[in-house]
């Protein structure tokens, strides 16, 4: 995994092969795969897609 500071500020968690090798302030390049994305709202709610397309809070619970 390596931590990306995008160019908003934000940082966002990317998985990367092992043998991928960067150094702290190396620039890298992302390409999201459909469906392998994550994504959180600033309250850390998940956000998934609904059966519109749209884009819409949902809550999880963890696996028991």
């Amino acid at each position: 995994f390596v931590h990306v500071k995008l160019d908003t500020g934000e940082t966002i968690t990317a998985r990367s092969p092992g043998d991928f090798r960067v150094r702290h302030g190396d620039p890298v390049w992302l390409t999201p795969e459909d469906g392998r994305m994550h994504r959180f709202d600033a309250q850390g709610l998940a956000i998934g897609v609904d059966d519109r397309g749209s884009l819409t809070p949902v809550r999880l619970s963890a696996a028991r």
